[in-house]
């Protein structure tokens, strides 16, 4: 990938990185906030409602959001106007769906929840309206990304400050509060959206199937996916007690954050490899490679330090009541790990096309994480839940690389991954005898000494160096320019 690539692609992913930062933060806040002053059971609750919208949500998506990042820049959309109106149809069309389904499941579901569930029902049109950033990108208006989070983050923070430590209110009161922020949200988004490509609605059923051939597997993908990583929180809360979940979930709400953030920076690659693809597959592949380093050289040194610091990081975040939470955080880091490369594969493959397998990928998934936690829960309770989700994202990962290595080359150095695991395993004898879960303070110099080898040997790939000075140089250039 040309220099030039890079730019645009750390253009990108800056802003979208910016704006998922926002919105994780003011999310973060919101939980930890519901988690200390409503208490556990309250946030078991509160867990399991959200787990409820986010498999909603992935059905409204349908995996139309990746397909609308790919679409705009391959050269059968020359007009993309007419493509972004044919993508809203589609798009109205599934969020109706998903809207249906989880009203008409709502009177199924135990008492207690009717009214949380009724109102997170109604919030799903708004909270799937996170689509909007590759159009941002693709018509080189990143910044919009920004804004709009900055308006939805600002009023979360607010209200969830004013609601819950000051005014102490309900749940469900506070549900629809939070409603209102993703209301404000999807206005503003669709409207800087408008700015930049004004969408006709002019239907073609060309369109349509282009749209859905690419969008269907993903999207199937995608919600077996959010079942398989939901299940674990939807058993516990059936098998074990409302603490339990909400113990379970308070750590698991980390994974999903890191989620977010992995899917930041990489989904700005999606639109870059499309056209990579179509001008060389070597292009492409050398990309694949420099970002499945650099995802390496930053992941692996998380999932080393979260089995030290996972007590000091939950008690502070949510407070002693969730200390025993931190016995799943060490293994939900080593899913983070493995999350972001079947993220990466999942970026390579949609850039060659190759989607089918996402029908039964994550499926099969869902069912090992099922049958594992009907035998894992009643034995270890929530560390039988989070090993099986480590065992579901090893499956996905090996399917989605064993397509990589296929349809876009092998993006693997061999001597590359033996420096890597070395400095890691370098970094976790000198947390372990330097005894770092009794003595947190020795981390950062562990890191440093981790970030001294990776630039000592080169770890970071030259491409994207290159990138970084360039974009450094700009800055400063446009800094002292008159």
């Amino acid at each position: 990938m040309a220099t030039g690539r890079w730019q645009q692609y750390l253009s990108s992913a800056g802003a979208q990185s910016i704006s998922r930062a926002l919105s994780v933060a003011a999310n973060l806040l919101s939980l930890v906030l519901v988690a200390r002053v409503l208490g556990t059971n309250d946030f078991g609750n509160y867990t399991f409602v959200m787990a409820c919208v986010n498999i909603a949500a992935t059905l409204a998506d349908l995996g139309t959001t990746s397909v609308l990042a790919h679409g705009l820049t391959t050269d059968s959309h020359a007009e993309p106007d007419l493509y972004f109106g044919n993508f809203l149809v589609i798009r109205a069309a599934t969020t109706l769906a998903a809207t249906l389904l989880a009203l008409a499941a709502i009177p199924f579901a135990d008492r207690g929840l009717l009214g949380p569930l009724l109102v997170c029902a109604i919030s799903i049109p708004f909270v799937a309206s996170r689509f909007f950033d590759p159009v941002y990108q693709v018509f080189g208006r990143p910044r919009y990304s920004v804004y709009a989070s900055l308006l939805y983050s600002v009023s979360l923070a607010a209200v969830s400050l004013v609601l819950l430590p000051w005014l102490h209110v309900p749940l469900l009161d506070y549900l629809w509060a939070w409603v209102g922020c993703n209301v404000l949200y999807t206005v503003l988004a669709f409207h800087l959206a408008t700015r930049v490509v004004r969408p006709r609605f002019d239907i073609r059923w060309q369109a349509l199937k282009s749209i859905a051939a690419l969008a269907i597997p993903l999207g199937v993908g995608a919600l077996f996916y959010i079942i398989n990583t939901r299940a674990d929180v939807m058993m516990l809360s059936y098998m074990t007690t409302p603490r339990d979940t909400g113990l379970y979930g308070a750590a698991y709400k980390l994974l999903d954050f890191g989620g977010m953030l992995a899917v930041t920076a990489l989904w700005p690659l999606i639109p870059i490899l499309s056209r990579e693809q179509r001008t060389g597959k070597e292009g492409a592949l050398v990309a694949i490679r420099c970002v499945t380093e650099v995802a390496g050289v930053l992941s692996f040194p998380v999932a080393v330090v979260a089995q030290y610091l996972a007590l000091p990081i939950i008690t502070l975040l949510y407070g002693a009541d969730y200390a025993e939470a931190a016995s799943v955080v060490g293994i939900l880091a080593v899913i983070f790990v493995i999350l972001i490369y079947c993220l990466i594969g999942v970026v390579a493959n949609l850039s060659t096309g190759t989607v089918q397998h996402s029908y039964w990928n994550t499926a099969v998934a869902a069912v090992i994480n099922i049958a594992l936690n009907f035998v894992l829960i009643p034995r270890h309770g929530m560390v039988g839940a989070a090993w099986a989700a480590l065992v579901s994202h090893v499956w996905m990962l090996l399917v989605q690389q064993r397509y990589v290595l296929v349809h876009a080359g092998n993006p693997f150095v061999l001597g590359f991954w033996l420096k890597l695991v070395g400095a890691n395993a370098a970094l976790l004898a000198a947390l372990q005898l330097s005894h770092a879960d009794r003595n947190p303070l020795v981390v950062p110099f562990a890191v440093m000494a981790y970030a001294a080898f990776v630039h000592v040997f080169r770890l970071i790939p030259e491409e994207i160096l290159a990138a970084l000075g360039r974009s450094r140089a700009g800055r400063r250039a446009g800094v002292s320019a008159p």
